[in-house]
């Protein structure tokens, strides 16, 4: 497997469609609930209809039950908009020092259930990583995040 991503030094060498799915994530990040990490992640999807549904991560005291942004949108995206396939999430973070170096790629459990959303819907999602003031990088699927990942042909 070949890993294919682009990288940008900036956002606005983006389309602006991929502008406006990132800048709806950093909003998301202001409604994060993370008063644990400091870490604050947005996370917004774009449907194949044009709708746009945000997600940011919800922690909780006990670390297991807390939500990533990523599954937080997806799956509201199921619930609200079930059947309609994700083109693309954009994935955006700041902490509590505002220092990140580089854009937030999703953890484990998200790649995860990026891919297996890819399977249902038998189409790619396109992966949006962006730095406030910084940098992006762009991946065609979520493949490209674990490319050993889990499957239903694995059970």
């Amino acid at each position: 497997m070949l890993l294919v991503y682009k990288e940008h030094s900036d956002w606005s060498s983006l389309p602006s469609s991929e502008r406006i799915l990132l800048e709806k994530a950093w909003t998301e990040t202001n409604n994060a609930y993370a008063p644990y990490s400091n870490f604050r992640v947005g996370a917004s999807l774009e449907l194949e209809n044009g709708v746009l549904i945000p997600g940011s991560n919800q922690e909780n005291a006990s670390f297991p039950a807390g939500l990533c942004a990523e599954r937080v949108a997806i799956f509201a995206a199921m619930g609200q908009q079930p059947g309609v396939k994700v083109q693309r999430i954009a994935i955006t973070a700041i902490n509590k020092e505002n220092n990140l170096k580089r854009p937030v790629y999703p953890c484990g459990f998200c790649a995860q259930v990026l891919i297996d959303l890819e399977e249902r819907q038998n189409a790619p999602v396109s992966i949006i990583l962006g730095l406030k003031d910084g940098g992006a990088v762009v991946m065609e699927s979520a493949k490209m995040l674990l490319p050993f990942s889990f499957s239903k042909d694995d059970l």
